[in-house]
């Protein structure tokens, strides 16, 4: 597995005002990669409401790469 950025950096993000950021998963082996993005112990759900991660599971197949969208809500960052 390749991924493009080891390091999530949505740069200055002001109030109120939303950002996004692309990531890129390559399947470099020879089998189907299944993946998920699941919660952590005792949470309900994979992420603190202000991030949504598109899709938040899926299956890639050898050779093939695909692109995650991560988006940073406006609507509910400002709890942060």
């Amino acid at each position: 597995m390749i991924i493009s950025i080891l390091q999530l950096d949505f740069g200055e993000v002001r109030f109120m005002e939303s950002s996004r950021l692309t990531l890129e998963i390559t399947n470099t082996g020879q089998v189907p990669a299944d993946f998920s993005f699941i919660p952590k112990l005792h949470e309900t759900t994979y992420s603190k409401d202000w991030l949504s991660i598109r899709p938040y599971r899926d299956c890639i197949l050898p050779g093939e790469d695909y692109q995650y969208l991560l988006n940073l809500n406006r609507s509910t960052r400002k709890r942060l």
